[in-house]
């Protein structure tokens, strides 16, 4: 059914009405206020002393309205819906270089797979010296920014200077969408046979990603894999659920909803054949892990075919469906609040805080003390549902996931942050990345596994920060030496392998990813 004028699309959305007046019915009340709302654009644009973006406006009023009965629902312009689908499925449309500033220059840092500028030879660790005419700057950033976006189908001309020979080069490329691998980072590690998959968002291509990472890693031949749900904000709910099915045996129910529309009810039973059914698995969260990273784990914790590692995720446990419409602009709505196996409810809410008798501190000041610290970290309620495992655990309902295994990541120094977040390491690392031996260049597991960076490049870039970015501090280097030499190490790999090495890196000399180590055959006997 076709929906011809904007303002009349209110009578096409259900449920816009929450409190039923008695003497009318539902459709006179949407026929009033549709109504309503065309006389009040049509007074605003014929009186308002201001020019009136009629479309800007209506955006504003469409936008409010959602939000107004769920904070998750949304109405997205021309300008948007195309981009938040796209994000959905995990594509994007851009040129596919993402770059960062250099001391007075702009460096292509990464460049994305799949991408017009990978299919052009453009290669990373170069200069950016111009795109469509536009001077690399700090003062053009905002236009490079955009151009480098760019739309499907644009052109744009992108002048590049490679850092080793500097030869200046012209690529044109053609705009277009692609799905860059939802799978960042993976590898084994050799002596534990065990292998790592970072999984970045849900995209509809993520499940085959993960059956052909399967083969590659040789899967048969591991006792256990540790699957990095960090900072996965979710994505494709379906795909994560297919996802689950490959761990989970047949009969289990490993997702359920809640929904005021029965057709909108679904639940899932795992099917027979998952290649991971009979793998050790152990899986990473963060506060950032959510929606369908919370399904994920919180299936693999309710069936008891997992431990959970890391930090209590998001805790997003609805469920959004998305319209389009035939001037290109969209809407989503809530929909539904799915559940884990046992029915733990995941979405966050606003809880009264549990209080804490002061006597306490007089009786046992130690456990005082530990309600208090864990009070100001993680606020606890006054009442708890408590689920039970498929084996029987007792599992708190407290919004999100809580983790079998709690890990908090290591602080660093203001020093080691100022590195990072100033780019001063991969400045560093880019320009000296023959400082790395030539057997290690070409071979990223030798590399993970066997380079270290040593005292006299760590000495270099000491003399670089100091000498030349004039920031240091030996205090803090001191206490955080290693973190900065794994950091290095890190932006090394970047320059040779992208952000696959450079997650890598990462990955072998985090805490939680140790600590998934240490727990590798707690998860073995979960499979008892």
């Amino acid at each position: 059914m076709k929906i011809f004028l904007i303002l009349t699309m209110l009578l096409l959305v259900p449920n816009v009405v929450a409190a039923q007046v008695k003497q009318d019915s539902v459709e006179k009340i949407i026929d009033f206020q549709t109504r309503k709302f065309r006389s009040l654009v049509e007074a605003l644009y014929e009186y308002s002393k201001d020019s009136v973006d009629i479309y800007r406006a209506c955006d504003s009023a469409f936008s409010a309205m959602f939000k107004s009965v769920n904070p998750q629902n949304a109405y997205y312009p021309k300008a948007i819906w195309n981009n938040y689908i796209n994000y959905q499925v995990g594509k994007t449309a851009s040129t596919g270089i993402r770059t960062t500033f250099f001391s007075d220059s702009i460096f292509i840092y990464s460049i994305d797979k799949f991408s017009p500028a990978e299919e052009a030879g453009i290669l990373r660790g170069s200069w950016l010296v111009s795109v469509n005419g536009i001077a690399a700057t700090m003062p053009n950033i905002k236009q490079l920014d955009s151009a480098l976006k760019c739309n499907p189908g644009d052109t744009v001309s992108i002048k590049w200077m490679n850092y080793n020979s500097l030869e200046l080069k012209e690529s044109v490329l053609v705009c277009k969408e692609y799905e860059a691998p939802s799978i960042s980072a993976y590898f084994v590690f050799p002596d534990k046979k065990t292998a790592y998959i970072l999984l970045s968002h849900f995209s509809s291509n993520s499940l085959n990603e993960l059956k052909s990472i399967a083969n590659e890693l040789e899967y048969h031949k591991l006792d256990g894999i540790i699957f990095d749900l960090r900072n996965n904000s979710g994505g494709v709910v379906d795909i994560a659920i297919a996802m689950i099915d490959e761990f989970i045996a047949k009969g289990d129910t490993i997702f359920k909803n809640s929904a005021r529309k029965n057709e909108l009810k679904y639940e899932v039973i795992a099917t027979d054949g998952g290649i991971f059914e009979n793998m050790p698995l152990l899986v990473l969260i963060n506060h950032n892990s959510a929606s369908a990273s919370e399904i994920f784990a919180g299936a693999i914790q309710d069936l008891d075919r997992g431990i959970i590692i890391g930090e209590r995720s998001y805790g997003k446990g609805s469920i959004q469906k998305s319209w389009g419409l035939i001037d290109t602009t969209g809407y989503r709505i809530t929909i539904a609040e799915f559940t884990t196996p046992s029915g733990r409810t995941i979405e966050k809410k606003n809880v009264q805080q549990m209080e804490i008798d002061p006597a306490l501190k007089l009786m046992n000041p130690e456990v005082y003390d530990n309600l208090v610290q864990r009070q100001k970290s993680e606020p606890m309620p006054t009442h708890v549902n408590v689920f039970k495992s498929k084996k029987g655990k007792n599992i708190l309902e407290m919004g999100g996931i809580s983790p079998d295994v709690k890990v908090n990541e290591d602080s660093l120094s203001l020093l080691t942050e100022t590195l990072v977040t100033k780019g001063i390491l991969l400045e560093f690392a880019f320009k000296n990345h023959t400082l790395v031996p030539a057997q290690f260049r070409n071979n990223i597991n030798k590399f993970l596994f066997e380079y270290v960076v040593g005292e006299n490049e760590m000495q270099l870039f000491r003399q670089f920060s100091y000498n030349i970015k004039r920031i240091w501090n030996d205090e803090m280097y001191a206490k955080d030496k290693e973190a900065i030499r794994s950091k290095l190490k890190a932006c090394f790999a970047q320059y040779f392998w992208d952000d696959f090495g450079f997650q890598a890196v990462n990955a072998i000399s985090n805490p939680t990813v140790a600590q998934a180590i240490k727990s590798k055959q707690q998860a073995k006997q979960m499979l008892k």
